[in-house]
């Protein structure tokens, strides 16, 4: 089945004001392996060494067509955002410090989709598999996060 930028604004019923005039038809891919939106990475757990470490109180939440809010970008303050209709994505946030570049670990079961939502860059999709979803880091004056 095609996915459509214009499906998934529908679908998801987002509010989201994007910042670019996408077109209605622009193909939206779903992808399972590495991938980027702006400041946001998206990596199959399995291809990195340590995997994700989460807190030892992180739980859990269901992505849900409403949205999980994964981080704020630094410049302009807009949101990245996790959306599904499928049962079963789980978000899990890790505990986030100001030199952490992991936000958290995404499940996607076999069969379902997950949507990476942003003003600035529309969705990105991510298909089944386990995913540590963290920010970039880039070298300046002194090596600081990338801000969005």
């Amino acid at each position: 089945m095609k996915t459509t930028f214009a499906t998934l604004v529908d679908q998801f019923d987002t509010r989201t004001q994007f910042h670019t005039d996408f077109a209605a038809d622009l193909d939206i891919p779903v992808l399972d392996g590495p991938q980027c939106q702006g400041d946001v990475s998206v990596c199959p757990a399995n291809l990195l060494p340590n995997g994700a470490r989460l807190g030892r109180d992180s739980v859990p939440v269901t992505v849900t067509a409403a949205g999980v809010e994964v981080i704020r970008g630094g410049a302009m303050n807009n949101a990245h955002t996790l959306r599904s209709i499928d049962a079963g994505v789980t978000w899990t946030p890790a505990d986030v410090r100001e030199d952490s570049v992991i936000l958290g670990l995404l499940t996607v079961p076999a069969g379902a989709q997950c949507f990476l939502e942003h003003p600035e860059h529309g969705f990105n999709g991510i298909g089944a598999g386990t995913f540590v979803i963290g920010r970039q880091r880039e070298q300046a004056d002194v090596i600081r996060m990338v801000q969005d």
